[in-house]
């Protein structure tokens, strides 16, 4: 058994959002996330809200997976121009012969917001060492009538229980400043657990994980796994997945309802094997529209939550 890992990296969903991850073995187990999505009406166009979604559909053939990615941004009249609309995605697949306990992957779909212990994988084993849970894909709507935007908001937190598994409770929506919240709300949901690949866990562990939640509209930000990996040890391979995110327009003009141009979160794109650090590039949640006030979010307000899963490698 082994550990692989793919990315896609600020990619254009106009081309049919489609994206091929060959693991380059037999898939045993596997995840996909997003690190960073981008939706928007178009650059020159701001609109009501009734709806955002983003959806990953994987299909499994041999060595490889294929992910398609339906993104939806709209109210009653306009929908999402995909020419202007991007993501990055990260993958995880477990491959080769036999089986191995030490790392647990697995998929929930179509979680309610509100939902509490939803489980998500089994343990991995003997011990677990290294969780994490992380969405793959949310719907946020109106049932009945469209509204302008002031914020969205997710909240996801997990947790391991002994002999049983992994665990996770979400709650998300957006609403406008009269405090009417999208009332149809789900998630999906992807995580994973792992051991020491030895009882005496004399051997590094396969993945190292590190959260960091913050906002970082103009700047990098470096995450240090010196004190995680091994003495002498580098990163081999980086990943990003976004846990959570919370977006909201600033109050510029005495009213915080806007409508939307775009809106996402995340990290485009990031550097890491061969160093000791993960730089993610400029790493942050925004909402902006044009033509009136050019207003955007309001970064003392908005942050997204990032999980940075690596291996470890000698040099």
């Amino acid at each position: 058994m082994a550990l692989s890992f793919r990315t896609i990296q600020d990619k254009s969903l106009s081309n049919g959002a489609s994206f091929t991850f060959d693991f380059g073995d037999t898939i045993q187990q596997f995840i996909v996330g997003p690190a960073y999505f981008k939706l928007s009406y178009g650059e020159d166009h701001n609109y009501e809200f009734s709806k955002m979604a983003l959806t990953l559909a994987n299909s499994q053939t041999g060595t490889s997976v294929q992910t398609s990615v339906t993104a939806i941004l709209e109210d009653d009249d306009h929908s999402i121009n995909l020419g202007e609309s991007y993501i990055s995605l990260s993958a995880i697949g477990v491959v080769g012969s036999g089986r191995d306990y030490t790392v647990q992957l697995g998929t929930q779909p179509n979680v309610p917001s509100g939902a509490t212990e939803t489980r998500i994988c089994d343990n991995a084993s003997p011990t677990v060492q290294n969780y994490a849970v992380m969405m793959s894909g949310f719907s946020m709507a109106y049932s009945t009538e469209i509204h302008r935007f002031w914020s969205a908001k997710t909240v996801l937190t997990s947790s391991d229980k002994q002999d049983d598994g992994l665990y996770a409770s979400i709650t998300g929506y957006c609403k406008n400043d009269d405090n009417a919240e999208t009332d149809e709300n789900s998630f999906n949901l992807i995580g994973l657990t792992t051991a020491a690949a030895s009882k005496d866990q004399k051997e590094p562990l396969l993945l190292l994980i590190k959260r960091w939640k913050g906002q970082s509209s103009s700047g990098n930000v470096s995450i240090d796994f010196s004190n995680e990996l091994e003495s002498g040890y580098v990163i081999d391979k980086a990943l990003v997945f976004i846990s959570d995110f919370s977006v909201y327009y600033g109050d510029r003009t005495g009213s915080t309802d806007h409508e939307i141009t775009g809106i996402g979160a995340g990290c485009k794109t990031w550097t890491g094997p061969g160093q000791k650090t993960v730089t993610l590039t400029q790493p942050h949640a925004f909402v902006w529209q044009t033509g009136f006030g050019d207003d955007k979010q309001d970064d003392s307000n908005s942050y997204v939550e990032l999980l940075i899963v690596v291996t470890q490698r000698l040099p």
